[in-house]
């Protein structure tokens, strides 16, 4: 029963023009709370359970499971959004998810690459024997993209005469245009007439969208994103880098180099400004900076005098 009223909850946030993406994470996270009810109160279903019982599993989540706030705040925004809907579908009298409070988790601005760093990223790029994966990369630290849309790119999404390229978002129509520099849309133009149109013609079905990055087997998903990202980041000696890490390198140098929160805001496709404000917050290493540099000569300076 549980697959059932799950799969009906994720069609109807497709149909809400949530992006595929968010409907598999919703589903995971709702799945995960299922089967847990079933080994720990295997007469309680997603529909019957309380608002007590909810916060038990949370309560597993936060000291058993040892759950990140942000995983935290994942599992609670998907569960409210799906007691919403059994509300309104009749299938629950009450949200049970309402007694859940958010998380607070304070911390300083997402990890960026430094100038080094980011200067070794793009050279090792520039020599991956794959155009694809050299393009990946590029596009990513110099779009600032979700790995998600990148999977979802289309070679017609790039106009090479505009420098622009098109990022759409979910199903309902939204959309924002990235501006390129003529570098990346060299790169691009070399891996679209050369390599991809060597793979688009070796696939045995071709697919009816025209996907900017292919694999042997059609359009590229997320994992070969990570793993790509991940071996183009060690050749570059940087350990555990990751999509996401390029996405907070785009946006912690665009406002560094304008100071435009709202511009960056736009470029990164968020719908609140207020997710753009942590790239504002100073981040650990710069604190630790201002602290030595504030007050670690006075310690110093007495030890000297002892």
């Amino acid at each position: 029963m549980a697959d059932s009223i799950i799969a009906d909850f994720a069609q109807f946030l497709l149909d809400e023009g949530k992006s595929p993406n968010t409907v598999t994470t919703y589903g995971r996270v709702l799945s995960k709370l299922d089967a847990w009810l079933q080994e720990q109160l295997p007469t309680t279903s997603l529909i019957t359970l309380s608002a007590r019982d909810l916060l038990a599993y949370f309560n597993f989540l936060r000291t058993s499971a040892r759950a990140k706030p942000a995983t935290l705040n994942l599992s609670r925004g998907a569960m409210s959004a799906f007691y919403k809907w059994t509300r309104e579908q009749g299938l629950t009298d009450e949200n049970p998810a309402r007694k859940i409070k958010a998380v607070v988790s304070v911390k300083g601005a997402p990890k960026a690459l430094s100038e080094a760093q980011m200067d070794r990223l793009i050279e090792a790029a520039m020599r991956c024997l794959r155009k694809r994966d050299g393009a990946m990369v590029l596009v990513l630290l110099m779009t600032g993209l979700r790995e998600s849309e990148l999977c979802q790119l289309l070679v017609e999404d790039v106009d090479f005469k505009h420098r622009t390229m098109t990022v759409y978002a979910g199903k309902g129509g939204k959309y924002r245009q990235l501006p390129l520099t003529a570098e990346i849309c060299g790169v691009l133009s070399s891996y679209v007439n050369g390599e991809r149109a060597e793979l688009a013609g070796k696939l045995k079905r071709p697919h009816k969208r025209n996907n900017l990055f292919l694999g042997r087997r059609g359009p590229i998903a997320r994992q070969t994103v990570f793993s790509v990202v991940k071996t183009v980041g060690k050749l570059a000696g940087i350990e555990g880098c990751h999509p996401h890490q390029l996405r907070h390198t785009y946006a912690t140098i665009i406002l560094n180099k304008t100071g435009d929160l709202t511009a960056v805001s736009a470029l990164l496709g968020h719908s609140s400004i207020a997710t753009t404000q942590i790239y504002t917050r100073p981040t650990q290493e710069l604190l630790a900076e201002r602290v030595q540099s504030a007050l670690g000569h006075k310690v110093t300076r007495r030890s000297a005098t002892e």
